[in-house]
């Protein structure tokens, strides 16, 4: 699955390649070619998930019927608004750099910095499903941020189109931006706190 993540990202050098400091994620960066690049970014870890750490979101439901991470957060741990907190602090490092970025992370944060990204409440993270070992794109079409992919299989093996201009830059195209692409590592049972 990783080897496939560095066909599907074609050896691309990056301006800034960013890795959580969890295990997984620091492994998936070295197996897809970046972990000599890479310099670890505390912002990028997991939601912190507290008393729920190793648990699904159907034991959780047993104790709190109806729970949901989004909307009911965690018994201590991190609550939502700190999460986007550090989405926010990702994306402005991003935006910072001469150029793309690429971060290896987790379904949870990468979800609340993709809402972040769009200018929505960062409870809007729950509508972005995201799968292991998936390649997300996101960036600019004119001014406006989109996410122009989203979930990209290791197994599609076309490069994705990606533009080296940021926003500011008067000679670029309709369609050229600053683009932070996102890798989501393979992790355990506690990805199925949906």
């Amino acid at each position: 699955m990783h080897g496939q993540i560095a066909v599907f990202l074609g050896s691309r050098v990056f301006a800034l390649v960013l890795t959580s400091p969890l295990q997984r994620a620091r492994e998936t960066c070295q197996l897809a070619g970046y972990g000599d690049s890479a310099i670890i970014d505390a912002n990028l870890r997991e939601w912190d998930y507290g008393e729920y750490e190793g648990r699904t979101t159907p034991q959780i439901q047993i104790e709190r019927p109806g729970w949901s991470l989004w909307r009911d957060g965690v018994i201590g741990g991190e609550n939502l608004k700190q999460v986007a907190t550090r989405a926010q602090m990702v994306i402005e490092r991003a935006l910072s750099s001469s150029g793309d970025v690429l971060v290896f992370a987790h379904a949870h944060i990468l979800r609340v910095l993709a809402a972040c990204w769009l200018g929505l409440p960062p409870e809007a993270g729950r509508l972005f499903a995201l799968g292991t070992a998936s390649v997300s794109i996101l960036g600019y079409e004119h001014d406006t941020r989109v996410i122009t992919q989203w979930n990209g299989g290791a197994k599609e093996r076309a490069r994705p189109r990606i533009k080296m201009a940021s926003p500011e830059r008067s000679n670029q195209s309709a369609t050229e931006g600053t683009e932070i692409a996102s890798v989501r590592c393979s992790s355990g049972a506690r990805d199925q706190n949906n």
